[in-house]
Order: C-alpha cells, then sequence, then structure tokens
C-alpha cells in the first residue's frame, strides 16, 4: 500500500512539475509579445521618485528588509527582461548585491501574467 502512495506521489510531483514548466514558457511567451507592443525604455530616474519610495520603505531593502547601502538600486518588480515598465508601481528600491542575487528569478508566474494582461490592455 505504502509503494503504491509513494508511486502516485511521485507522478503527481511529476505532472505538477511538467505543467508548472509549460504554463511558465507560455507565460514567457506573452511577455515576449507585450514587449514588442510596448517596448518600454530604461530611463534615469527622477528623484522625486527616489524619495517617495524611500518614504514608502522606510530606508529598507525590499528584498532583504535591512537598511538600504548608498549604493542601493532601483528594481522591477517585474523584470525589465519580462516587459516590466517603469511605472511607480514596478518600482522598489534594493540593495546590490540582493539585486544581482535575484536576477530575474523569483518572479511570479500569475503575477507577471496578470501584469502583461494590464500592460497589454493599456497600450
Amino acid at each position: 500500500m505504502s509503494d503504491r502512495f509513494e508511486q502516485i506521489k511521485a507522478r503527481s510531483e511529476d505532472i505538477r512539475n511538467t505543467t508548472f514548466q509549460e504554463f511558465w514558457a507560455e507565460v514567457v511567451g506573452c511577455s515576449d509579445l507585450v514587449k514588442q507592443i510596448r517596448s518600454p525604455k530604461r530611463r534615469l530616474w527622477l528623484t522625486d521618485v527616489i524619495e517617495e519610495l524611500w518614504q514608502q520603505q522606510k530606508g529598507k531593502c525590499a528584498l532583504s528588509g535591512e537598511p538600504l547601502e548608498p549604493n542601493f538600486e532601483v528594481d522591477h518588480i517585474i523584470p525589465f527582461s519580462y516587459g516590466g515598465g517603469n511605472e511607480r508601481g514596478n518600482l522598489r528600491l534594493v540593495d546590490r548585491d540582493s539585486n544581482r542575487r535575484r536576477g530575474n528569478r523569483g518572479t511570479d508566474p500569475t503575477e507577471l501574467l496578470r501584469y502583461l494582461e494590464d500592460a497589454y490592455m493599456n497600450r
């Protein structure tokens, strides 16, 4: 009985992983389409945007929660590489090291899909 349970459990995990990988591939494909339609540009950050984010985050890194170092960076929550834009709601201040470790990993596919849908509908 235990062996059968373990087999079913393992098969279930395989199906979940495969489904997630297929879903993620579709979401990344959507991000490529939105980037072609919208093509957001990188920009220099305005002082008031940085000050506003600093106040909202109370001078702490959005990823680690530690006080921001002088070399902090403006980070896109939905990465620029997935079509994330420069709107304030998609920005946060992070320490350089935390930002480098994150890269564009850690993006929730459901959040990305929701963002892309909104970007497409409001182009």
